[in-house]
């Protein structure tokens, strides 16, 4: 894996999921940041919505982007995104 946060997040998402038994994983990310967005969609999150203009942060208005995962979906692909996580570390 990439780095201990990166490690972290995959066993953490697969602890949520397979111990606590939870049906789909939901998050929420301010729009203009980028790590946070690209770190979900590489464990196999999926952008589900765009909240405009949402919240109030440092007196301005931002976006929320919207993204999911379903635990049939991780199951079935886990493996490949740990392949996808490797090659992104060498």
């Amino acid at each position: 894996m990439t780095d201990s946060g990166t490690s972290m997040g995959y066993l953490s998402l697969n602890w949520i999921i397979e111990q606590e038994k939870l049906c789909k994983v939901c998050v929420e990310v301010l729009d203009y940041n980028r790590a946070s967005r690209t770190f979900f969609l590489l464990l196999g999150f999926v952008e589900k919505g765009h909240l405009r203009k949402y919240i109030l942060k440092n007196d301005r208005c931002v976006d929320v982007i919207q993204h999911g995962l379903f635990a049939d979906e991780w199951r079935n692909n886990h493996r490949t995104t740990v392949q996808k996580l490797l090659q992104k570390s060498r």
